[in-house]
């Protein structure tokens, strides 16, 4: 609290002091008193970055492996963030991260407790290891590292001994690095592309392409990748059911990132594909619930038509998907789509 006040105090002089002292408290079995330390280290780090020395920072760097591990997702998560300041205001401080803090920071990210805070935390420490060009930690290292348990195993069980949370959790990595180096995304974008359409690619991998391709490609434009809906409609009939949940799930993700040119399409196909219907479905889902809601309304009176038009589906896991969407789209302008629905509960 002293050192984030506004009366400015100067705490110079303790901070040689002050510091070996708190990296004892990280030692501590007392969750709140780590919390407390971790907070308090990132604000001296911020306001103090002109002072610091490398003794300073070593002495906090060699408690930190500990903190970091998914028995404590969110001592984890202040921890990481705590890293993300270092990297930003003392970047000659992270030649001294060891190789225990970062491996231990891959397995979170396959873990499948991984999510929300933290992951966010993780990926915002990536992106700023690529934008300092920390040694050894550039983007292409990163990358593979990320990337390497998936892409290094041969065995088509990989994708049943890794929890599915797994691969959402690389694949927002591997785009979040890509947004820092938007030079990259041309080629990694067609490098997943290859890896659908390779026949020799495990489901892992496949899984991994597209759930990617899903992240990259709701905040980039991926129209000029021209092959790129026919190699997801090919996947449709693929005889892996992850394949296909992510191949539905790139779909209606890249269509954020592009409505005019995907949605129109996507629309077109739930009408003209019967037994896509339902994953298409599942992609208009991800649409209506990930665009914003004055990016959808020129869409609304053809999506509603649509919807209404398949709602008396044979089967009932299409019409639940139907009440899903029509639920969500509902909420995009519920004061003249809520009435209507109402009105067709009666008709």
């Amino acid at each position: 609290m002293i050192a984030n006040s506004s009366l400015k105090i100067d705490l110079r002089p303790i901070l040689a002091e002050g510091f070996p002292i708190l990296a004892s408290f990280l030692r501590k079995n007392q969750r709140a008193l780590k919390l407390s330390t971790l907070t308090a280290l990132d604000v001296l780090i911020r306001n103090y970055s002109d002072s610091l020395k490398p003794a300073m920072i070593e002495c906090v760097l060699m408690e930190l492996p500990d903190l970091i591990s998914e028995n404590d997702m969110h001592v984890s998560q202040v921890a990481i963030v705590f890293l993300t300041t270092l990297a930003k205001v003392y970047p000659s401080s992270l030649s001294k991260i060891s190789g225990t803090v970062l491996s231990e920071l891959f397995q979170l990210v396959y873990s499948p407790l991984m999510q929300g805070g933290a992951l966010n935390a993780i990926v915002h420490f990536f992106q700023a290891l690529v934008l300092i060009k920390a040694v050894h930690m550039s983007y292409a290292d990163l990358m593979k590292q990320l990337t390497n348990p998936i892409y290094s195993s041969t065995s088509s069980r990989v994708s049943t001994t890794l929890h599915k949370q797994a691969f959402h959790s690389v694949a927002k990595c591997v785009a979040a690095l890509s947004s820092v180096c938007p030079k990259e995304t041309p080629g990694l974008v067609s490098l997943f592309i290859q890896d659908v359409k390779n026949p020799k690619s495990t489901t892992a991998v496949k899984m991994l392409a597209f759930l990617s391709l899903a992240e990259i490609g709701r905040t980039t434009n991926l129209s000029a990748q021209k092959e790129l809906k026919a190699v997801i409609l090919d996947a449709f009939a693929s005889p892996s059911e992850e394949v296909k949940s992510a191949a539905s799930y790139a779909l209606g993700n890249i269509s954020v990132g592009n409505l005019k040119e995907y949605l129109p399409f996507m629309l077109k196909e739930i009408g003209g594909q019967p037994k896509r219907q339902y994953l298409l479905l599942h992609s208009l889902k991800e649409v209506i619930s990930s665009s914003p809601a004055e990016s959808l309304k020129p869409y609304g009176e053809d999506i509603w038509a649509l919807l209404f038009k398949h709602c008396e589906y044979t089967e009932e896991g299409t019409r639940n998907v139907v009440a899903e969407c029509l639920g969500k789209l509902t909420l995009v302008n519920p004061s003249q789509l809520l009435p209507r629905l109402k009105k067709q509960l009666f008709s």
